[in-house]
């Protein structure tokens, strides 16, 4: 929803609010900086718990709310349902920075480098989802008797036709990145080759947490913030990415009867 879409009594009221908070954060850190003469950041003062900013009641999802939302309680890994509950939560600190704060347009080159983290952190966990779920499938396909004999769907074609192969991978004896995993969903008729392309887009993207980057193609180095559109535009692409996993995995799983249990 666009904020100039709202009636103008309330656009009125929320920026006299935030316009009051602005202030109040100015003031606070100016007190640090001219009254005890802090050389912020560089030097810095940890407030008590009972005074510090608080995030307003209700904005972060519950770990049960995310779970449900993106299927997580199907996976087999506790651990890495956990780790993606807690990032998926992160999203929702991100999404209030993003959209309250001048880093969700502006900031600077700091802005770029917030939104730049924020891409990143969406594309780890639809990459965590999609793996951890072809980790599920790996693991009902190693102990299904018809695996290597008359799989109904072919599973076999796109994985490997070796149990003992596929009981690695489920041990945490071997593990695929997520372009494999791209591969085997488009090879297996999971996604749509607009999905794979949208999905790889993103995925270069989160190949550049490495700062020393090298683009592949040129063979140059990656300038940041020059050359990759770190906006709120591609942000919001990845969250919508993020937002049809559960769609693609709704997909996988009904591609196998042995996959819903």
């Amino acid at each position: 929803m666009l904020f100039s879409n709202l009636p103008a009594d309330i656009q009125k009221e929320i920026k006299e609010e935030l316009a009051k908070a602005s202030e109040a954060l100015q003031k606070a850190e100016d007190i640090l900086r001219d009254n005890l003469g802090l050389n912020i950041p560089e030097e810095n003062i940890m407030l008590p718990e009972n005074i510090v900013l608080k995030l307003p009641r209700g904005y972060i999802r519950t770990l049960n709310t995310v779970s449900e939302k993106y299927k997580l309680d199907l996976l087999h890994d506790e651990t890495l349902v956990k780790n993606l509950s807690y990032a998926i939560q992160y999203t929702d600190f991100i999404n209030y920075i993003l959209n309250r704060t001048s880093l969700g347009q502006g900031g600077l080159s700091v802005g770029a480098l917030f939104r730049k983290h924020a891409i990143i952190n969406v594309m780890t966990i639809v990459e965590g989802i999609i793996i951890g779920f072809i980790e599920k499938t790996y693991l009902i396909c190693s102990q299904c008797r018809d695996f290597e004999k008359s799989c109904a769907v072919n599973i076999a074609s796109i994985y490997s036709k070796d149990k003992k192969i596929l009981k690695k991978y489920v041990n945490c004896e071997q593990s695929f990145g997520f372009y494999r995993a791209l591969e085997c969903l488009k090879n297996g008729s999971i996604i749509s080759d607009e999905e794979y392309a949208q999905l790889d887009e993103l995925r270069d993207y989160r190949n550049h947490i490495h700062i020393q980057y090298i683009n592949k193609n040129t063979k140059k180095r990656q300038r940041d913030f020059m050359e990759e559109d770190y906006s709120l535009g591609t942000y919001n692409k990845a969250i919508k990415l993020l937002h049809n996993v559960p769609n693609i995995i709704d997909r996988l799983l009904a591609s196998c009867q042995s996959f819903k249990s």
